[in-house]
């Protein structure tokens, strides 16, 4: 029977922490539904206004108006011993004036979202977006290559080509010749033989254009850049690598975001062509030409090549561990802009 009295008392004193705890919970409720309530008051100011104006009311709520007795009952059954607050008042809902009121009127969603929310909840959460938002852009911005920039604009621009050409003047004989015969693409009384022999020169100027482009810019970043195309072995037979370069300075040299070092020495293939074209060459060519370049490995396209078989120029350029490099230019650009100059 002692036993029994004694687990009798904890439980009761358990209760009753459990009654007293209910009772805190509740009163810091109920001033947080009165927080929330004012808030909601000025959100739906409007509904008051409209009421206000029906009944013709031109007086000024008094804000400082007493707190309404009305009560609200506690259900909760409590032990005797427990001194609980018969009732507790219902929050004070804060009234704004009629001018005020009409003022807000005019408030916008947005003025009301910080009102009905706590300021520095709203300020951060927009401060955590912006951020959110840099970030990603941050993250998703590659930092894109000097080097490769110059070369997009020099083939991509009627302006870019002009001082490529101007650059030049010992290719000048040959450029303007081709030039000539591409202007007859744009003329309606061509011969089917001269359009022919138009698209063939402009499918080589392209490819011209863009191998002196990289190798000006290559120059330019302090490379020793081989004039002249010569033959190396390739798995399937000889090829002639579009750019040999190499660095005889006493400091690494960055391009195309590879790194090569003093005495190291980099070969770029080129291409300059349409979906198809590269698909082809990706098959046929440009696993030969990949595997006779010396050092450091690059293949440059245009954007075109983003349209071949998915993989297929990444697995060619893993295989023969060359660094696939696509400049931000299409074909359609770079002979869009080469007939510009033609016709000029």
């Amino acid at each position: 029977m002692l036993g029994g009295s004694s687990n009798f008392k904890e439980i009761a004193n358990k209760n009753v922490d459990n009654i007293e705890s209910k009772s805190s919970t509740s009163e810091k409720l109920y001033k947080e539904l009165g927080t929330v309530a004012a808030k909601m008051n000025e959100l739906f100011v409007e509904d008051i206004l409209d009421k206000q104006e029906k009944s013709e009311r031109t007086e000024i709520i008094d804000t400082k108006e007493k707190p309404r007795e009305e009560k609200i009952p506690i259900q909760e059954e409590i032990p005797e011993g427990i001194k609980i607050p018969e009732s507790l008042p219902i929050p004070e809902m804060p009234q704004m004036p009629l001018e005020e009121i009409k003022e807000d009127k005019k408030t916008d969603f947005r003025e009301l979202f910080d009102k009905l929310f706590a300021e520095d909840f709203f300020d951060n959460f927009k401060n955590m977006g912006e951020s959110n938002t840099n970030d990603s852009r941050e993250s998703n911005i590659e930092k894109k290559d000097s080097t490769l920039e110059k070369i997009e604009k020099s083939i991509s621009t009627p302006e870019g080509i002009k001082q490529l050409i101007d650059k030049h003047p010992e290719k000048a004989e040959l450029w303007k010749s081709q030039l000539e015969s591409i202007a007859t693409l744009n003329d309606p009384e061509a011969s089917p033989a001269e359009i022919r022999s138009a698209q063939a020169k402009l499918s080589l100027l392209k490819g011209q254009l863009m191998e002196i482009a990289v190798k000006d810019e290559l120059s330019e970043a302090g490379f020793d850049v081989e004039t002249q195309q010569r033959v190396v072995e390739g798995e399937n037979g000889g090829t002639r690598p579009d750019v040999i370069a190499k660095n005889n300075t006493d400091h690494p040299i960055e391009v195309f975001g590879v790194t090569i070092q003093p005495g190291e020495t980099l070969s770029v293939e080129c291409k300059c062509g349409g979906s198809s074209y590269m698909t082809n060459q990706l098959n046929n060519h440009i696993p030969n030409q990949l595997s006779g370049h010396e050092g450091k490995k690059i293949l440059l396209t245009t954007s075109d090549i983003r349209d071949t078989p998915t993989g297929l120029a990444n697995n060619v350029c893993e295989k023969y561990d060359a660094k696939l490099v696509v400049a931000d230019v299409s074909v359609s650009e770079v002979e869009n802009a080469i007939k510009e100059v033609a016709e000029s």
